[in-house]
């Protein structure tokens, strides 16, 4: 069994900083909160704060629709352009939805007809837990299929016109629809291998539901908080957009508090995504909570989390500043991931994406001296 670790150092790389958690005010705090934190965010934001909330450097562009119900709920001002910008996405979301629905019913039922059995995730299944479907921004369809039928699937697609674009390291099949729709085909939840347990655990929590008028399976609202969260901890790309706290508000009133510690002790991160629940439950009722001094977490999900905290260059100059006693971890976690974090790509995609990891592992050693020189 396996020891634990206390990882305080890393959890502000998990949470959003003050001018993206003033944004996410303005959508799940009650609506007194609302125009304080507008004000405060519109202070912030500069001179040109519709460029600042459309830029992908914020993560809020395809949050813009909520933002603008809830502030003319709260009768707050809205520049001009800005408010055009955004009932321009509004629009634009409602008719993505629109155009989203018949393709992905026709390739549900498509499954449905051969007895497939998937699990549908992403933002498809997540738009169930919003007072409007389109309130919740969706790209894509994502399915988790079983191995054995990973196969099938990919046909049955294929043969209602979807080509194949490709596979991703961690070996989920890319497909496109005629449309431009993107089809995720994922052989698990979870990419990383150290949530391989709370992966399983979930599975046995889907649900039976309705989605465009085809019965299919997708994970209950407990389970989709789990996933929600978890995916928040492993991926920097998946939580540097917003979304994933506004999610994880929306399922809170449906999820079950005793379901949900028993399902994150399936993993060793449990501390760490009890620490993200926090915060999304204080951002929703607008309570000041003075963050916890500990967050442990077991020491096999260590370079699990240091690779979700790192992310960008930047953001592992900032991890090897913090963590000092786990350099040589963010180092090993860097380099040298899981090898099912590659084992869907082909040999040579396997063997290039290790030699990019040791130029980049290069890189970073190099940066690393530099930075500690110039800061002599």
């Amino acid at each position: 069994m396996s020891g634990t670790v206390d990882i305080a150092p890393l959890v502000p790389f998990f949470l959003p900083e003050r001018p993206k958690t003033l944004l996410l005010q303005t959508i799940v705090a009650p609506a007194l909160a609302v125009p304080p934190a507008w004000s405060e965010w519109l202070a912030l934001a500069g001179s040109d704060p519709t460029r600042e909330i459309a830029s992908d450097r914020i993560g809020a562009r395809q949050l813009m629709p909520l933002i603008l119900s809830r502030l003319e709920l709260a009768g707050c001002v809205i520049p001009s352009e800005m408010r055009t910008v955004m009932r321009t996405a509004r629009t634009r979301e409602k008719l993505r939805w629109e155009t989203l629905s018949p393709i992905c019913a026709g390739l549900l039922s498509a499954l449905a007809s051969d007895g497939v059995a998937c699990t549908v995730a992403g933002g498809v299944a997540l738009a169930a837990a919003f007072d409007e479907p389109w309130d919740r921004h969706s790209h894509d369809l994502e399915l988790v299929v079983a191995e054995r039928d990973h196969d099938r699937v990919v046909g049955i697609l294929e043969s209602t016109r979807l080509a194949r674009r490709g596979v991703a390291p961690t070996g989920a099949t890319m497909m496109d629809h005629p449309s431009g729709l993107p089809v995720v085909i994922h052989r698990h939840l979870f990419d990383e291998p150290g949530f391989g347990h709370l992966g399983v655990a979930l599975e046995k929590s889907l649900v039976e539901t309705e989605l465009f008028g085809v019965r299919c399976r997708t994970l209950d609202a407990t389970a989709m908080l789990v996933h929600v969260l978890a995916r928040a901890v492993e991926s920097p790309r998946w939580r540097s957009v917003l979304q994933w706290v506004v999610d994880a508000a929306a399922l809170m009133d449906r999820a079950d508090e005793t379901r949900f510690g028993d399902l994150i002790a399936r993993s060793g991160a449990s501390g760490l995504i009890g620490r993200m629940k926090t915060f999304v439950t204080a951002l929703a009722i607008d309570e000041d909570r003075a963050p916890d001094v500990t967050c442990v977490v077991s020491e096999d999900v260590v370079p699990l989390c240091l690779r979700g905290a790192a992310g960008s260059w930047r953001g592992w100059k900032r991890v090897w500043k913090a963590v000092p006693r786990h350099r040589l971890d963010l180092l090993v976690a860097t380099i040298a991931p899981p090898a099912e974090l590659v084992s869907g790509a082909s040999a040579r995609g396997r063997l290039g994406y290790r030699i990019l990891l040791v130029v980049r592992a290069i890189k970073f050693v190099g940066r690393a001296i530099a930075w500690r020189v110039r800061a002599r």
